[in-house]
Protein backbone atom coordinates (compact mmCIF):
# COMPACT_ATOMS: atom_id res chain seq x y z
CA UNK A 1 0.00 0.00 0.00
CA UNK A 2 1.34 3.44 -0.98
CA UNK A 3 -1.47 5.43 0.64
CA UNK A 4 -2.48 6.23 4.19
CA UNK A 5 -5.74 4.69 5.46
CA UNK A 6 -8.35 7.03 6.93
CA UNK A 7 -10.12 6.38 10.24
CA UNK A 8 -13.47 7.83 11.30
CA UNK A 9 -16.99 6.92 12.31
CA UNK A 10 -15.84 3.57 13.71
CA UNK A 11 -14.33 2.60 10.35
CA UNK A 12 -10.91 2.18 8.79
CA UNK A 13 -10.92 2.81 5.04
CA UNK A 14 -7.98 1.98 2.81
CA UNK A 15 -7.17 2.27 -0.89
CA UNK A 16 -4.70 -0.44 -1.88
CA UNK A 17 -1.98 -0.20 -4.53
CA UNK A 18 -3.95 -2.49 -6.88
CA UNK A 19 -7.03 -0.22 -6.80
CA UNK A 20 -9.12 -1.95 -4.12
CA UNK A 21 -11.08 0.44 -1.88
CA UNK A 22 -12.04 -1.27 1.40
CA UNK A 23 -13.81 -0.34 4.59
CA UNK A 24 -13.36 -2.25 7.88
CA UNK A 25 -14.92 -2.10 11.33
CA UNK A 26 -12.34 -0.30 13.52
CA UNK A 27 -13.14 -2.41 16.62
CA UNK A 28 -13.11 -5.86 15.09
CA UNK A 29 -11.26 -5.50 11.77
CA UNK A 30 -14.22 -7.17 10.05
CA UNK A 31 -14.55 -6.20 6.37
CA UNK A 32 -17.69 -4.09 5.85
CA UNK A 33 -17.50 -3.44 2.11
CA UNK A 34 -15.05 -3.50 -0.77
CA UNK A 35 -14.94 -2.02 -4.30
CA UNK A 36 -12.40 -3.17 -6.88
CA UNK A 37 -11.13 -0.65 -9.46
CA UNK A 38 -8.40 -0.95 -12.05
CA UNK A 39 -5.33 0.88 -10.76
CA UNK A 40 -3.25 3.36 -12.79
CA UNK A 41 -0.03 2.13 -14.42
CA UNK A 42 2.13 2.42 -11.29
CA UNK A 43 -0.59 1.56 -8.79
CA UNK A 44 -2.76 3.68 -6.58
CA UNK A 45 -1.06 6.07 -4.17
CA UNK A 46 -3.70 8.64 -3.17
CA UNK A 47 -5.18 8.45 0.31
CA UNK A 48 -8.97 8.40 0.63
CA UNK A 49 -10.81 11.13 2.52
CA UNK A 50 -13.76 10.94 4.93
CA UNK A 51 -16.13 13.91 4.95
CA UNK A 52 -19.73 14.22 6.15
CA UNK A 53 -20.41 10.49 5.86
CA UNK A 54 -18.72 10.20 2.46
CA UNK A 55 -15.54 8.35 1.54
CA UNK A 56 -13.91 10.23 -1.34
CA UNK A 57 -11.27 8.70 -3.64
CA UNK A 58 -10.03 9.19 -7.21
CA UNK A 59 -10.55 5.72 -8.66
CA UNK A 60 -9.97 3.94 -11.97
CA UNK A 61 -7.70 4.52 -14.94
CA UNK A 62 -6.73 7.54 -17.03
CA UNK A 63 -9.60 7.26 -19.52
CA UNK A 64 -12.21 5.81 -17.18
CA UNK A 65 -11.27 7.26 -13.83
CA UNK A 66 -13.48 9.38 -11.61
CA UNK A 67 -13.18 11.40 -8.43
CA UNK A 68 -15.93 9.58 -6.56
CA UNK A 69 -17.80 9.88 -3.26
CA UNK A 70 -19.10 6.70 -1.65
CA UNK A 71 -21.45 6.29 1.28
CA UNK A 72 -18.97 5.40 4.04
CA UNK A 73 -21.48 3.00 5.62
CA UNK A 74 -22.46 0.99 2.55
CA UNK A 75 -19.97 1.72 -0.25
CA UNK A 76 -22.77 2.93 -2.54
CA UNK A 77 -21.70 5.62 -5.01
CA UNK A 78 -23.15 9.05 -4.18
CA UNK A 79 -21.51 11.22 -6.89
CA UNK A 80 -18.61 11.18 -9.31
CA UNK A 81 -16.68 13.64 -11.50
CA UNK A 82 -15.29 12.03 -14.65
CA UNK A 83 -13.45 14.98 -16.21
CA UNK A 84 -9.92 13.54 -15.84
CA UNK A 85 -8.30 10.36 -14.55
CA UNK A 86 -6.56 9.99 -11.22
CA UNK A 87 -2.99 10.97 -10.59
CA UNK A 88 -1.46 10.27 -7.17
CA UNK A 89 -2.39 13.37 -5.15
CA UNK A 90 -4.78 12.95 -2.23
CA UNK A 91 -7.86 15.18 -2.10
CA UNK A 92 -8.56 17.72 0.62
CA UNK A 93 -11.85 19.33 1.66
CA UNK A 94 -11.89 23.10 2.17
CA UNK A 95 -14.43 25.85 2.45
CA UNK A 96 -13.47 28.73 0.17
CA UNK A 97 -15.64 31.58 -1.15
CA UNK A 98 -18.43 30.19 1.04
CA UNK A 99 -18.51 26.79 -0.70
CA UNK A 100 -17.36 23.45 0.71
CA UNK A 101 -15.26 21.81 -2.00
CA UNK A 102 -13.02 18.83 -2.68
CA UNK A 103 -9.69 19.98 -4.15
CA UNK A 104 -7.14 17.69 -5.77
CA UNK A 105 -4.79 17.23 -8.69
CA UNK A 106 -5.87 14.92 -11.50
CA UNK A 107 -3.58 13.71 -14.28
CA UNK A 108 -3.62 17.02 -16.11
CA UNK A 109 -5.44 19.53 -13.93
CA UNK A 110 -5.94 21.06 -10.52
CA UNK A 111 -9.67 20.74 -9.82
CA UNK A 112 -12.35 21.47 -7.27
CA UNK A 113 -15.78 19.88 -7.11
CA UNK A 114 -18.71 20.50 -4.80
CA UNK A 115 -18.32 18.33 -1.69
CA UNK A 116 -22.09 17.77 -1.71
CA UNK A 117 -22.73 16.98 -5.40
CA UNK A 118 -19.42 16.41 -7.23
CA UNK A 119 -20.19 19.22 -9.70
CA UNK A 120 -17.06 20.87 -11.12
CA UNK A 121 -16.48 24.29 -9.50
CA UNK A 122 -13.18 25.35 -11.11
CA UNK A 123 -10.08 23.93 -12.80
CA UNK A 124 -6.55 24.93 -13.77
CA UNK A 125 -4.51 23.04 -16.40
CA UNK A 126 -1.50 21.48 -14.62
CA UNK A 127 0.48 18.47 -15.76
CA UNK A 128 3.88 16.89 -15.30
CA UNK A 129 6.00 15.02 -17.79
CA UNK A 130 4.76 11.67 -16.42
CA UNK A 131 1.06 12.52 -15.83
CA UNK A 132 1.79 11.86 -12.17
CA UNK A 133 0.58 14.86 -10.22
CA UNK A 134 1.45 13.47 -6.80
CA UNK A 135 1.50 16.48 -4.49
CA UNK A 136 -1.47 16.86 -2.16
CA UNK A 137 -2.70 20.48 -2.13
CA UNK A 138 -2.20 22.53 1.03
CA UNK A 139 -4.42 25.28 2.42
CA UNK A 140 -2.88 28.32 4.15
CA UNK A 141 -5.62 30.68 5.32
CA UNK A 142 -7.50 31.33 2.04
CA UNK A 143 -4.62 30.35 -0.24
CA UNK A 144 -4.28 26.95 -1.93
CA UNK A 145 -0.71 25.82 -2.59
CA UNK A 146 0.16 23.32 -5.33
CA UNK A 147 3.33 21.87 -6.80
CA UNK A 148 4.43 19.23 -9.28
CA UNK A 149 7.55 17.85 -10.88
CA UNK A 150 9.36 20.69 -12.72
CA UNK A 151 6.35 23.01 -12.27
CA UNK A 152 7.46 25.05 -9.26
CA UNK A 153 5.11 26.05 -6.45
CA UNK A 154 1.86 27.84 -7.19
CA UNK A 155 -0.37 29.95 -4.90
CA UNK A 156 -4.06 30.19 -5.88
CA UNK A 157 -6.96 32.11 -4.36
CA UNK A 158 -10.58 31.14 -5.01
CA UNK A 159 -13.22 33.86 -5.22
CA UNK A 160 -16.83 34.27 -6.31
CA UNK A 161 -17.21 35.52 -9.86
CA UNK A 162 -20.78 35.97 -11.07
CA UNK A 163 -22.70 32.80 -10.25
CA UNK A 164 -19.54 30.66 -10.15
CA UNK A 165 -16.03 30.54 -8.74
CA UNK A 166 -12.74 31.69 -10.20
CA UNK A 167 -9.23 30.42 -9.44
CA UNK A 168 -6.73 33.29 -9.48
CA UNK A 169 -3.01 32.54 -9.61
CA UNK A 170 -1.41 34.87 -7.07
CA UNK A 171 2.17 33.75 -7.40
CA UNK A 172 4.37 31.08 -8.99
CA UNK A 173 7.88 30.23 -7.79
CA UNK A 174 9.55 28.26 -10.59
CA UNK A 175 12.79 27.72 -8.64
CA UNK A 176 11.55 24.95 -6.31
CA UNK A 177 9.27 22.03 -7.16
CA UNK A 178 7.89 19.08 -5.23
CA UNK A 179 7.38 15.68 -6.79
CA UNK A 180 6.51 12.91 -4.33
CA UNK A 181 6.16 14.82 -1.06
CA UNK A 182 3.48 17.32 -0.07
CA UNK A 183 3.79 20.66 1.72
Amino acid sequence: MKSTPVIGGGRICAFGISGILSCFDAQTGKPLWRRDFTAPEYGTAMSPLLDSGLLIAHVGLKGGGALTAFDAQTGAEKWSWKGDGPAYASPIVVELAGIRQVVTQSRGQIIAVSAATGALLWRIPFSTSYDQNAVTPALYRDLLIFSGLQNGILGVRISKRGSGLAAERLWHNKDISMYMSSP
